[in-house]
Order: C-alpha cells, then structure tokens, then sequence
C-alpha cells in the first residue's frame, strides 16, 4: 500500500488585512508636525515662563518626545507617525537654540 504524498507545510504567517486609515507618508507628516509644534510652543511661546525649571525642560521634552516616538513605533498601525515624532527632535533642537539665540542678549 503506498500513502499519498504528504500536504507542503506552509510557514508563512497568514497575510494581515489591509489596512485602512491615514498612507504612510501622511502619519509622518503628521508626527512631524505635532513634534515641531510641541517644540515651537515650548520654546518660542513657553520661554518666559521657564525660569529656573528651564533645565528640567531641556531635559523632559526631547526625553517626552523620543519615548512617545519609540512607542509608536512599536504599535504596527503608528509606525509612521512615530517616526515623524523621532525626525522632529532634529527640529526641536534647531528650534531651541534659535529660541536662546533670540532671547539672551550679550
């Protein structure tokens, strides 16, 4: 008696359904401009309200903006806007040191 052959395994994971929602090129934009418009009311509209505290701020909002960025990477369906999130402290860093070039006189 001969068995048929045996049925081919198949290790691909099965397909995903298609995704719906914003394009990838638009969650970046997105998490682009919510990161440079964090930045900008920071520090161009938050600047004479950080007095002494303003070393926390240095700190706490590139730390804020890359743990959110990492985050969304991590989530399938935002890993655009995460990425957008993470291209804006390039931004944010240009924006604060125009922000202290334009607020402390010599």
């Amino acid at each position: 008696m001969s068995q048929p052959p045996p049925l081919p395994m198949n290790y691909q994971s099965p397909t995903p359904p298609p995704r719906g929602g914003w394009s990838l090129a638009v969650q970046q934009l997105a998490g682009l401009g919510l990161g440079i418009l964090l930045s900008v009311i920071v520090w161009v509209g938050g600047w004479k309200y950080l007095g002494n505290e303003g070393l926390n701020a240095i700190v706490a909002v590139p730390l804020i903006k890359l743990c959110a960025g990492v985050t969304f990477l991590c989530i399938r369906g935002w890993r655009g806007f995460g990425g957008g999130i993470l291209m804006s402290l390039a931004f944010g860093v240009l924006i604060f040191f125009g922000a202290c070039a334009a607020n402390f006189k010599v």
